[in-house]
């Protein structure tokens, strides 16, 4: 097999036998996954914030932590793992999300005991955070 059936094959060449330039194809790394990659490196920082706060403070509790940063008003600090909480015993809390709360359970033995059912998640608006 020659070089150029070999690049026509592999995608290198293009149909005219030029083969591509670096600046003739759609990249693999697009700004979507750029994107991505960026929302979660945010998410995993409040979560290791979240962690930290909760060890400076000696809370051993996700619901205690929740309550703690609810009275005093620290949601702020968390705008992409905050959620509105609704409850089976039909309570609605703020609160973090369902993979924020597998992320600080598996950075730190909490002592939460779940007594109810969650029934659904509300993304919280950021703008609400900051008024």
């Amino acid at each position: 097999m020659s070089d150029w059936d070999y690049g026509r094959e592999n995608g290198l060449w293009g149909d005219d036998g030029i083969p591509y330039g670096l600046d003739d194809y759609e990249p693999s790394y697009s700004r979507k996954n750029e994107e991505i990659e960026n929302n979660f490196v945010i998410f995993m920082s409040e979560v290791e914030d979240y962690v930290r706060l909760m060890k400076e403070c000696n809370i051993h509790s996700i619901v205690k932590m929740n309550n703690h940063i609810t009275k005093n008003n620290l949601w702020k600090n968390f705008p992409s793992i905050i959620r509105e909480n609704t409850f089976k015993s039909g309570g609605t809390y703020m609160g973090i999300s369902i993979k924020a709360y597998r992320e600080v359970t598996s950075l730190l033995k909490t002592d939460d005991v779940v007594t109810s059912q969650l029934l659904s998640q509300e993304r919280v608006d950021k703008q609400s955070l900051f008024s």
